[in-house]
């Protein structure tokens, strides 16, 4: 059966189910455009597609790029896939030869770097890094990071490439070489971001029915967890029904196992998120292992379920309860999963039905029901905390302004304090709304183009704002904490609230860096913003000494304290010690990251914090290290290089660190001619950094947008795939390493004094090994 239209070519294909694929091809006259054909996306066959109306780009359908199509014989099929695996096959041989080099040698080779950080085509399983067919480049790039990042750096990378060959590094030191790798490895993230990955990569083939017929855990099960959970004292998953408004989860759950009318894609996804809530909870506070492993097939069961019924949640929803619900649950869960984007699409999404549903007006809570109206303003202000502190995180403007609000500022939240207004989530407002403004006023594009005394001046009554919240802060904790022994609440909830500290240095943080150290300083931070980046350390490591109530407690404390804003004391730290060489400051910093190293198995997030942390104080350490051994050398006599067209190692340190945007560059602080005038970062070929599409005029001003930039970047890449930096493992003491070191020395005895130069004695040497945790923070 063959049939054809004119500008067609005939097509021979065998058997009825291909006759009927060629007539329907035949029918519809279309082919898949050149621009979906070219990025390997799916195309809708229409004129223009939607991808191409999407992207406001010509659609075309010439067959550029396209080989001619074979006749689709059975037989042909079969050879062309003999040939793929052949492929594969020999892919596969060189990818076993290169790990057998990397496992010999103990250190990952240029090749090795390249093959790992390849983004993966394919996957099969549902992993984070499968590519669904649900999935485009397109939508990947909507919830990316700034691309600006590539233009600022494509002149650095080049250069910095040249540098490296010219460097003998594996000689010298291992550990510099594997440093320089995983630096080079943070770069190349940040540069090729956004990677093909899917935003739900547990997503399942609905069901005929809809997502409601996704199988469930035992009735039984969640029924007797719900007596048991409704007995106990006020436990976090209490908490978190209260502050997504669910009043009665019985009656829901019992609605989705036996429903008398059709369950709303909405209502599944509420049970879905609070049951796999449950099940997470119960999972981390039992002990006997059988049952734990019950409850986490359920709560993976659960998890994918709320996944499935995420990414098919329709675009347009209507202002009703469950709908928001739905829609914070969804941003909460992303926070848990370490993907902000997602979580800050969701929150924006439930911004918009909140405000269309008025549940931020009075006149229109006028009309409800009190209980409704209590539920409406619960949810707004819920969802309002996470716009504005997804937004400082991500660098977004707020969706809801301020000017719009008239209900109370009040979370009428009660489980933790009821005897006053200053209560602990009351304060969770006030600091969210203080975050916005320091977006708008010191971090947003438009105020990165005032001049720099009115962003001080700005910064300063920001400062004197924060510092009272920060008196009524304490105030409600402690009558918080007054309350929870009053009424024998759970200790895992005065865990829970601790954070909030931390929370509010992190916010005094961002204030203060955008006041400039005083003259002749040594460092570009002034006094109070490190002050504030130490007590912020310092805070955190009091939360951690106290979190021993097992890893769901260590993931609520990070995610909602490390990871939902952005974590700048860490890198303001990073940035002072590579600026000064402090040893009490690098000393804080190890153990920031062994506080970490003790929770990470708590969760993939934390995980992947750790991992990050690890690798810039592992990279912190050996720099400091290096620059010590050049400055000593150049104090010998030596000069700044070996003679030989050897860049010192500091050097190259710099330029991958500057990359990251965690070095001080001198353009910005000097004269700013390589910058074009405007003072910095701008690339030599005259295009705009990632802080806008024109620079700010000031270079301190500059160095502030490159900073608060390239610190949401790192932070962004939280939602990569960090398992291939491995910098404890290069780092562990081990016969192999030490019998490796002994080798090089015994081949290369000219080269000895180069790595005696790399290891430099002294407090600082000494890095946080990785650790197989266990046990308690």
């Amino acid at each position: 059966m063959q049939q054809s239209t004119p500008q067609q070519p005939q097509v021979l294909m065998v058997g009825p189910a291909a006759a009927n694929a060629a007539a329907a091809e035949d029918a519809s006259g279309r082919r898949a455009c050149d621009q979906c054909r070219l990025r390997k996306i799916r195309c809708d066959k229409d004129w223009p597609c939607s991808n191409c109306r999407t992207a406001k780009r010509p659609c075309t359908s010439t067959g550029a790029g396209q080989r001619p199509k074979e006749p689709r014989q059975r037989v042909l099929i079969s050879s062309q896939y003999e040939r793929k695996i052949d492929q594969i096959e020999s892919r596969l041989g060189s990818i076993e030869t290169l790990l057998r080099n990397l496992a010999t040698s103990g250190v990952p080779n240029d090749a090795t770097s390249r093959i790992i950080s390849t983004p993966q085509t394919g996957s099969s399983g549902p992993t984070c890094e499968s590519t669904a067919d649900y999935e485009s480049s397109e939508e990947d790039a909507a919830f990316g990071g700034d691309s600006g990042l590539t233009v600022h750096t494509a002149f650095a990378s080049e250069f910095l490439e040249r540098a490296v060959k010219r460097t003998s590094l594996r000689s010298a030191n291992p550990k510099m070489e594997a440093a320089l790798a995983n630096l080079g490895q943070l770069v190349e993230m940040q540069q090729s971001r956004p990677e093909h990955r899917p935003r739900f990569p547990l997503q399942r083939a609905v069901p005929p029915g809809g997502v409601s017929k996704l199988p469930l855990p035992p009735m039984a099960l969640v029924v007797e967890l719900l007596k048991k959970n409704k007995a106990s004292p006020v436990t976090l998953f209490t908490i978190m029904c209260d502050l997504v408004g669910v009043t009665d989860i019985t009656t829901l759950c019992r609605a989705v196992y036996f429903p008398t009318e059709d369950v709303s894609d909405a209502t599944f996804a509420v049970v879905s998120a609070l049951l796999y809530n449950l099940f997470l909870e119960q999972h981390s506070l039992c002990s006997d292992p059988d049952v734990r492993e019950e409850y986490n097939r359920h709560f993976q069961l659960c998890r994918a379920n709320l996944e499935t019924t995420l990414a098919n949640l329709p675009m347009l929803l209507s202002a009703k309860i469950d709908n928001v619900q739905a829609l914070l649950l969804g941003s909460l869960y992303a926070v848990d999963v370490s993907r902000p984007t997602v979580a800050w699409h969701f929150a924006s999404a439930g911004a918009q039905l909140c405000l269309t549903g008025g549940f931020h007006r009075q006149d229109s809570l006028a009309h409800d029901p009190p209980e409704i109206a209590r539920i409406k303003r619960i949810l707004f202000w819920h969802i309002y905390t996470l716009d504005k502190g997804l937004g400082l995180r991500l660098g977004r403007a707020s969706v809801i302004h301020e000017c719009d609000i008239d209900i109370p500022r009040v979370f009428e939240f009660d489980l933790l304090d009821n005897s006053g207004a200053d209560t602990v989530p009351t304060m969770w407002v006030e600091i969210s709304g203080l975050q916005s403004v320091i977006y708008e006023q010191l971090y947003s594009p438009a105020a990165l183009h005032c001049p720099q005394d009115e962003l001080v001046r700005r910064a300063r009554g920001l400062a004197e704002q924060c510092r009272k919240l920060g008196v009524r802060g304490d105030q409600a904790r402690s009558n918080a904490y007054s309350y929870i022994k009053q009424m024998n609440i759970s200790d895992v909830v005065d865990v829970f609230i601790r954070g909030d500290e931390v929370q509010y240095y992190v916010t005094q943080t961002l204030i203060y860096r955008v006041i400039p150290a005083p003259e002749r300083s040594v460092s570009r931070f002034c006094d109070e913003c490190l002050e504030a980046a130490r007590r912020a350390m310092s805070a955190h490591q009091d939360c951690a000494r106290l979190i021993d109530l097992g890893s769901f407690v260590k993931t609520i404390y990070v995610h909602w304290n490390l990871l939902l804003t952005p974590f700048a004391p860490f890198f303001v730290l990073f940035c002072y010690v590579i600026e000064t060489s402090s040893a009490d400051d690098l000393k804080i910093l190890k153990e920031f990251v062994a506080s970490l190293a003790l929770a990470r198995d708590s969760s993939e997030a934390v995980e992947k914090l750790y991992r990050l942390c690890q690798v810039m104080y592992d990279v912190l350490t050996l720099y400091v290290e290096a620059k010590s051994a050049q400055q000593q050398h150049q104090q010998d006599g030596g000069g700044g290089s070996n003679g030989h067209g050897v860049v010192p190692i500091g050097d190259e340190f710099e330029m991958y660190l500057s990359q990251l945007g965690l070095m001080p560059m001198e353009d910005q602080t000097m004269t700013g001619a390589a910058h074009d005038g405007s003072g910095g970062g701008v690339h030599p070929n005259g295009q705009p950094t990632a802080a806008g599409s024109q620079v700010p005029h000031n270079p301190q001003v500059a160095q502030i947008a490159d900073w608060f930039v390239n610190n949401r970047n790192m932070m962004g890449l939280l939602e990569e795939d960090l398992s291939h930096i491995e910098s404890y493992r290069w780092l562990q003491p081990g016969a192999a390493h030490l019998q490796q070191q002994q080798q090089q020395q015994q081949q290369q005895p000219h080269q000895q004094p180069h790595q005696q130069a790399g290891q430099v004695p002294g407090p600082t040497s000494n890095s946080v090994h990785g650790h197989h945790h266990t046990g308690s923070m």
